[in-house]
């Protein structure tokens, strides 16, 4: 009876620390943690579960270092100082899977600006205003200087891999794309507009939305700005140095807010 009662408290023990073990899945910002049950390692994302809460939550591979799972465990408090809490809410309280999925995945739609040169930023210098309403498209508005007046640009970008440190795109824009400035002879100055291609690369870090932006803009020029290029070379009062090229550099640097 005695062996019995031993082997029942032990069971008991067993189970009371197996209720309390936690696994740990360490974000990628070097301080945080997700106490949680871990239930699928998948190549894209982990599958786990939060204390008292029977939902399923998922973090993708980009979110998170690594994973320790309690029988791998030697010492809790030798991992991290400091954990990942989530707020202290009942369990059938909708704000809670709320909280977790903003945590994880980047919201949308997103709203941003950035500062560049490029046709794309209108010219020379100029800013360009970004909305992203869905993690694919990106539209934007550009305002810039392109020597002779404003230039205007409206336009919308492909983006290949939006959850990547480095994600590829192309689009699509319509407005400025070419002009002439003649000095001493202003009368010839004159802005041309037309639609122009663009593809390029965004650069993101894994702790910020932030992200510079480089490529190239591909401009479809009109004939009007063809004919009158051709007749300013033929002008012999006309000293051509240098002529539009057929690829443009565009670089920016872009905050998301």
């Amino acid at each position: 009876m005695k062996i019995i009662t031993n082997i029942s408290l032990l069971i008991l023990i067993l189970f009371a620390l197996n209720a309390k073990s936690q696994d740990l899945i360490f974000y990628n910002n070097n301080k945080d943690t997700i106490k949680c049950k871990i239930i699928n390692d998948k190549v894209q994302f982990l599958e786990y579960k939060l204390n008292n809460d029977t939902s399923l939550y998922r973090i993708s591979q980009d979110k998170y270092d690594f994973y320790i799972q309690q029988n791998e465990l030697t010492k809790n408090d030798t991992i991290k100082n400091k954990e990942f809490t989530l707020p202290n809410l009942y369990k059938n309280d909708t704000s809670i899977n709320n909280f977790a999925n903003k945590q994880l995945t980047p919201q949308y739609p997103q709203f941003g600006f950035g500062f560049g040169i490029g046709l794309d930023y209108g010219g020379i210098l100029g800013i360009k205003i970004t909305s992203i309403p869905f993690k694919f498209l990106s539209v934007f508005f550009g305002l810039g200087y392109n020597l002779n007046d404003a230039g205007v640009n409206i336009g919308a970008l492909y983006r290949i891999a939006p959850k990547q440190i480095i994600c590829p795109f192309f689009g699509i824009m319509y407005g400025y794309n070419a002009v002439i400035v003649i000095i001493g002879a202003e009368n010839y100055n004159k802005t041309y507009y037309g639609s122009s291609f663009t593809f390029g690369l965004e650069f993101r870090s894994a702790k910020l939305k932030n992200f510079f932006s480089i490529g190239l803009n591909i401009p479809n020029r009109s004939d009007s700005f063809e004919k009158d290029i051709q007749s300013l070379k033929q002008n012999p009062n006309i000293k051509i140095t240098q002529e539009p090229p057929d690829a443009l550099l565009t670089i920016g640097y872009h905050i998301i807010i």
